[in-house]
C-alpha cells in the first residue's frame, strides 16, 4: 500500500474542518495558515511585538514534536530493521515525531497511523505541532497497537513493487560508485537492476537498454515500483524507482549516494517511464 508521513506541508490539507494549524514554541503562538504550512516553517520568522497566547484562544491538541529528516529513511510498520518497510522519508521532509521506541521514533502518518524511523535519521526542533478544532483528526499518535499506512486512490503496490520498493530502500546511503553493483558502491543502473532481480526481472546493465524493456508508462499515471528514466547531457542518462507521493530513489553521482528525493525537482529532465 502506498503510505504517506504526515508532513506539515499535508497537515494543512488534512485539517479540513479547521481555520488553521499552529506551531507553539514556549509562549508564543505560531498560527499557520494553510495551505501554505510548510514554506512559513522554513521562512517564518515571529516579529519582535508578537505577544504570548492569550487565554481567550481555542483550546489546541498536541499532536506531536516537529522534526525534519536529515537523511532518507525507510519507513517500517514496527520499530525493527528486521520488518519490511512500507513507505520513505526523504531529506528535508517535516514530520510530526512522537515517542521514541528501540532507536526509532515514532512518526505520523496521514491517516493517522504510525511508521517508525530510525532516531539517527531525525533531529527533533523545538516546535510542538497543535490544530485549533482539529475535527476528526486523531487528538493524539496512536499506540503501537494501531499501526497502519494510507492508501491512495491512484497509487496502489503491488507484491511486485513492495518487493522492489523494499530492496531499494536497503540501499539508502549507499555510496555512489560509477560501474558499482552492490552495497560497498553503485550506480543508478546497478541500483534499478539488482532491485528487479529480487523478482525475477533481468534487466539490462545500462540506463539507455533499460529504458527500451518493459511496457511504458504516461508520466502523469505513474506507480510505486515504476522505473523512471532521465535525459540530462543524452536519452536515458540516468534511472531510479518511482516510491510514491512524488518520491523516488536513485543512485545519485551528483550527491554521491543512493537517496530519495522528490520527483519534481527533475520533472525537466524525467524522459521515460517503464513498467
Amino acid at each position: 500500500m502506498a503510505a504517506r508521513v504526515w508532513e506539515l506541508g499535508v497537515v494543512a490539507a488534512l485539517l479540513a474542518s479547521a481555520p488553521s494549524a499552529v506551531l507553539a514554541k514556549g509562549e508564543i503562538i505560531i498560527e499557520v495558515q494553510a495551505p501554505s504550512l510548510q514554506q512559513a516553517v522554513t521562512s517564518y520568522a515571529p516579529p519582535a511585538t508578537m505577544s504570548p497566547a492569550v487565554p481567550t484562544q481555542p483550546p489546541v491538541t498536541t499532536y506531536g514534536r516537529l522534526g525534519v529528516a536529515i537523511a532518507g529513511a525507510p519507513i517500517h510498520r514496527v520499530p525493527d530493521p528486521r520488518s519490511q518497510p512500507f513507505a520513505a522519508l526523504s531529506r528535508g521532509t517535516y514530520v510530526v515525531v512522537g515517542p521514541e521506541l528501540q532507536g526509532y521514533y515514532a512518526i505520523l502518518m496521514s491517516d493517522g497511523g504510525v511508521g517508525y524511523v530510525p532516531t539517527s535519521h531525525v533531529r527533533l526542533l523545538d516546535y510542538q505541532v497543535t490544530a485549533v478544532q482539529p475535527g476528526e483528526l486523531p487528538r493524539t499518535l496512536p499506540s503501537v497497537s494501531q499501526l497502519s499506512g494510507s492508501q491512495s486512490a491512484s497509487e496502489t503496490f503491488s507484491p511486485e513493487a513492495e518487493a522492489v520498493v523494499g530492496e531499494a530502500l536497503r540501499y539508502l546511503d549507499v555510496r555512489y560508485r560509477w560501474g558499482g553493483n552492490g552495497f560497498s558502491g553503485v550506480d543508478c543502473s546497478g541500483l534499478v537492476k539488482n532491485c528487479f532481480e529480487t523478482i525475477g526481472v533481468r534487466l539490462p546493465r545500462t540506463a539507455r537498454e533499460q529504458a527500451q524493456v518493459g511496457a511504458l508508462v504516461a508520466l502523469d499515471q505513474l506507480q510505486p515500483g515504476d522505473r523512471l528514466y532521465f535525459k540530462n547531457k543524452f536519452a536515458y542518462d540516468h534511472t531510479g524507482i518511482y516510491l510514491g507521493n512524488g518520491q523516488f530513489i536513485h543512485a545519485s553521482g551528483r550527491h554521491g549516494e543512493v537517496l530519495i528525493e522528490p520527483l519534481d525537482r527533475y520533472r525537466g529532465t524525467l524522459a521515460a517511464a517503464r513498467r
